[in-house]
């Protein structure tokens, strides 16, 4: 097994917030190494970026690509919340210009050209990783489609999303504060199709939807509700897609008559934090330090701004400042518990369905 590299920081997870910090490590001559188990060929969900993103992807170094790579204008939201009419948030005088519609696989995969650009080293399609200590620093064990290999470094970073993996093997825990899924239908539409580019959001007696057009011609629609019902569903996500689908009207005005989903997929969406997001030596950035629910529209901000705050933190960490990781951890903390209070004040606006279980567990919990 060859030593791939030594590097000062060892990244486990090429997604958005591990290649943000990545890359701004590199940017303060920090070297850095991403390990990240796919290709960027599986499908991403669609996500929307609001107007002041475009500010952290100029931090990064990344807006003249991000530009290139193609995605959709959002010019605005719609939202059916608290009431059956459509109100109107406009981008047109946001001093921050109008937001994006995100193919996030080609996000994905443009972030990781751009950390191999910067100089950081990418190991992609590796299916094995394994972190231990060595000496005062880390070791990864991987192996990809080159073979096996081991990069050595000062700090580890957990940027495995969700799984947090890296964190939960150093004995960190996941405290998830609601069941909330995600049931996803990617719809075709025809080239004469006109759809707004806004993102739309829409309550429902049993949850709530979001739909947002896609580069490429295709409108994602996902249904949020709670995981509960879709593992009772006798005819499985597709069938509970559709039947909730038929109580989404504006959501549904969006489609064309008899418009199926070439796929539907249930993919989690639950609000959740590390009860720890840093150790001796490690800390974990965007989903794998906490999550935050999709009506937020600030996952892949959220993610952007995470790795730039860890990699200020690994900087300090690495000059002699022996609290920046715990102080890192404690603003990690401080913003989930603003985002639940401002998440349970945004889900109790909604009142017309006093009788439904999602709306009272959700406000609930």
């Amino acid at each position: 097994m060859a030593l791939t590299a030594r590097v000062d920081v060892i990244i486990v997870g090429g997604g958005p917030a591990g290649a943000a910090t990545a890359l701004a490590l590199q940017h303060q001559g920090i070297t850095a190494s991403v390990v990240e188990r796919t290709q960027y060929q599986d499908f991403r969900a669609g996500e929307t970026l609001g107007p002041r993103s475009g500010r952290l992807l100029r931090e990064l170094g990344l807006w003249e690509r991000f530009v290139a790579d193609g995605h959709l204008p959002s010019f605005g939201v719609l939202s059916a919340w608290g009431g059956p009419e459509l109100v109107e948030q406009n981008y047109l005088f946001d001093p921050h210009g109008c937001g994006w519609h995100v193919d996030r696989r080609r996000f994905d995969a443009s972030l990781a050209d751009a950390c191999l650009a910067a100089g950081v080293q990418v190991q992609r399609g590796v299916r094995q990783v394994s972190a231990e200590r060595a000496g005062d620093g880390w070791r990864v064990l991987g192996a990809g489609p080159q073979g096996s290999f081991i990069v050595e470094g000062a700090r580890l970073v957990d940027a495995t999303g969700r799984a947090a993996a890296i964190a939960r093997a150093r004995g960190a825990h996941w405290r998830r504060a609601d069941r909330l899924v995600a049931v996803i239908g990617v719809v075709p539409m025809p080239p004469e199709a006109a759809v707004q580019q806004t993102l739309l959001v829409e309550a429902v007696a049993a949850g709530w939807w979001y739909s947002v057009p896609l580069p490429g011609g295709s409108l994602l629609a996902a249904h949020l509700t709670d995981a509960g019902d879709v593992r009772s569903s006798d005819g499985g996500a597709g069938a509970l897609w559709r039947e909730r689908l038929a109580g989404a009207l504006h959501t549904r005005a969006r489609l064309p008559v008899g418009a199926k989903p070439d796929e539907v997929m249930v993919r989690q969406a639950a609000s959740g934090s590390l009860d720890r997001c840093a150790g001796q030596g490690w800390l974990a950035v965007g989903d794998a330090a906490f999550t935050v629910d999709p009506l937020s529209a600030a996952g892949l901000g959220k993610a952007l701004s995470s790795g730039l705050a860890a990699a200020n933190a690994i900087s300090a960490s690495l000059g002699g400042d022996a609290t920046a990781l715990d102080g890192y951890a404690d603003a990690a903390t401080a913003a989930f518990d603003r985002y639940l209070e401002r998440r349970a004040q945004v889900y109790g606006q909604e009142r017309r369905w006093p009788g439904s279980p999602f709306w009272r567990d959700v406000r609930r919990d």
